[in-house]
């Protein structure tokens, strides 16, 4: 789903899942809110609920033990389950994918526990940001075996989803041809089509810096060596063949594979038939952007290189087009 404020196991809870819960607290105004909670809360667990909600007071103590942080739990419980009793509640986790083991270890608890209270909780996450060994994945795997548990896959945004965001970041009608435009180069993604449009309602023509950073810091987690081969790969278009990749890098099969290994569990690059492809479109476009000039000229001189040895192997599109 990113997400520690504070070293006390109690407090890191706050980031994604106390957030809902504070705006309910100070949905009351602050001459209310202090007494509304005290009410919901049980008399005696108002000082370990101060860990996350500072509503509740002062915490109990500087530190959490694991005994605490299991009555943290149960009173975090016990406080939703009366605020239900006076109407339905919704609780609703944002980027779990970022969560500590601490917020999942609470949403595995409530989830649990809740039983027919009258509450809903929902959780979201970037299903792209899940690689094979990220920590989420045990626990959404737990919870697709509870009964009352649901789960929603959310597509990409079609061109009619794309027209509406736009129109609606826009505040008027987007002029003739940029709902296909962004459309394109977002390829559907929400966070992608906000970023791309410029202020002016047209589409940027260059990354803006803070999608860039999003879109390189997955592919900076990687190793360097892996890192050196999408660099290589981003010259040859959104998808190129194994064999090219190889031509260009310089590496055997052998190693190719092991170096490409993380980028695939990472969800950088998936494989696509004999080949790879970039998740995105724009991972490749901001790789690409990030050559420096003497990068850019050598590996379009080793593309050309290879592909006149073997034009069989020409990937679609133009070579290195940004």
């Amino acid at each position: 789903m990113p997400a520690a404020r504070r070293r006390l196991p109690g407090a890191r809870l706050r980031r994604p899942a106390v957030r809902a819960v504070h705006h309910r607290a100070a949905r009351a105004g602050p001459r209310h809110r202090h007494r509304r909670g005290r009410r919901a809360a049980p008399r005696s667990g108002t000082g370990g609920l101060a860990r996350l909600l500072p509503e509740f007071g002062e915490p109990e103590s500087e530190a959490a033990s694991a005994e605490e942080r299991a009555r943290l739990f149960e009173l975090m419980l016990t406080l939703l389950v009366r605020l239900a009793d006076r109407g339905p509640v919704t609780l609703v986790i944002e980027d779990a994918h970022w969560a500590d083991r601490s917020t999942r270890d609470l949403l595995a608890f409530l989830i649990r526990n809740l039983g027919g209270t009258p509450l809903l909780v929902v959780v979201t996450y970037r299903s792209d940001e899940l690689h094979r060994g990220h920590p989420l994945r045990p626990l959404l795997a737990e919870l697709d075996r509870v009964d009352h548990v649901r789960r929603a896959e959310l597509t990409r945004l079609s061109r009619a989803d794309v027209a509406a965001l736009t129109t609606a970041l826009l505040g008027d009608e987007p002029p003739p041809g940029l709902v296909e435009r962004v459309h394109a180069r977002s390829e559907g993604n929400p966070l992608f089509v906000e970023a791309l449009l410029d202020s002016d309602g047209t589409l940027a023509c260059e990354l803006p810096e803070s999608l860039r950073d999003l879109l390189l810091a997955g592919v900076q987690r990687l190793p360097e060596e892996t890192q050196d081969v999408l660099r290589d790969a981003s010259g040859g278009g959104t998808r190129i063949e194994h064999a090219l990749l190889a031509a260009v890098s310089g590496l055997d099969d052998a190693a190719l594979t092991r170096v490409l290994r993380p980028a695939v569990e990472a969800n950088v690059l998936v494989v696509d038939g004999d080949g790879y492809a970039f998740r995105h479109a724009l991972i490749r476009e901001a790789i690409h952007d990030d050559l420096l000039p003497g990068e850019y000229t050598r590996l379009h001189t080793r593309y050309a290189e290879a592909l006149e040895k073997d034009p069989r192997s020409s990937p679609p599109g133009a070579c290195g087009s940004s």
